[in-house]
């Protein structure tokens, strides 16, 4: 993944190749707004008018605009409504992620002490907002029977060990990065697992969401908007608004205090993961909708003129109804 401040010389590479062949535009962030909302760009910057423009640039020459999320396609029709969108959401592998793959190593690795573990594993960086996340391990009451392990590496994680230590707290642990092969069982051994986000960035929908349903494991989702919704929608564990450490920490020594609740929520995760967010179905609908986009048509030289055509006609298929129903 680019970091923020490479993405666009990276690309402003690909323009050439856009226009000549047209393209497929995957969406999985409201670039450069997201950036502003992160402090990375200023909005009235010379790098945000040239994100904004070479964002225009891609949509308007592409055959095909994906969005991670409902909200990224909903903006993307609103500002561009003559392009073809398609809402092509992240998922999971359900078969490799489970409620069943911890192991002995994972178990021992994570540690216990007879408490449960409230686990993030992921990156230490400005999205994510991690020294809320120790505040609220310093709110609970000493009876509290947790602790929180944070897993990875980051910008931000030096930042987050000196508040450990400065504050003392003796409940969170921290571990270095491990390959991403060892993930489903470390989730697995966990209790609870922490997906959180610094703000509400528009359209975000972190990855690790669908993973840790897939786990069986009851999220405590630190966001708003969409990834809120889906943890809502399908009771898969607490939603606390970004930056809530009160509400975090109640989250926290709800779940800690109570396995049946943990059980539920989990399981509800692991259906909602299944059936929903699985990455074999979302494949199979994506490849339906091409096929039924394609189907009885044959894809121009030029597929950008494609975006020519009147308003009013925006193009046969799925892909043009799919991108009406997000409105």
């Amino acid at each position: 993944m680019a970091d923020s401040k490479d993405r666009l010389p990276a690309a402003s590479g690909q323009l050439l190749l856009i226009r000549a062949v047209g393209g497929r535009v995957r969406k999985s962030d409201l670039w450069p707004d997201s950036a502003v909302r992160l402090g990375v760009l200023r909005d009235a910057g010379a790098a945000y008018r040239l994100g904004s423009w070479l964002e225009g640039f891609c949509y308007r020459h592409a055959w095909l605009i994906t969005g991670q999320s409902t909200e990224i396609v909903s903006s993307i029709v609103g500002r561009f409504p003559r392009c073809r969108t398609f809402h092509w959401s992240n998922g999971v592998d359900c078969d490799a992620f489970g409620p069943d793959k911890a192991t002995p190593e994972s178990h021992q690795l994570l540690g216990r002490n007879g408490n449960c573990v409230a686990l993030y594993a992921g990156l230490h960086g400005f999205a994510q907002g991690l020294e809320v996340l120790v505040d609220a391990a310093a709110s609970l009451p000493s009876s509290a029977a947790l602790e929180m392990v944070l897993m990875g590496d980051g910008p931000k994680k030096r930042t987050v060990v000196d508040r450990v230590r400065d504050r003392q707290v003796q409940r969170v642990r921290f571990l270095g990065s491990r390959p991403h092969v060892e993930m489903p069982a470390l989730l697995a051994a966990a209790d609870v697992l922490l997906v959180p986000l610094a703000s509400y960035i528009p359209g975000a929908v972190p990855s690790k969401l669908y993973e840790a349903m897939a786990s069986g494991r009851p999220v405590v989702l630190m966001a708003e908007g969409e990834a809120a919704h889906i943890v809502r929608r399908h009771d898969a564990g607490i939603v606390v608004a970004p930056g809530d450490v009160a509400g975090l920490g109640n989250a926290l020594q709800a779940l800690s205090c109570n396995a049946d609740l943990r059980s539920r929520l989990g399981a509800n995760g692991r259906a909602a993961a299944v059936q929903f967010f699985n990455r074999d179905t979302i494949a199979a609908r994506l490849i339906g909708a091409l096929e039924e986009g394609f189907s009885g048509t044959t894809r121009p030289a030029r597929p950008w003129l494609l975006h020519r055509r009147s308003a009013t006609a925006p193009g046969p298929g799925i892909l043009a109804r799919d991108s009406e129903r997000t409105r």
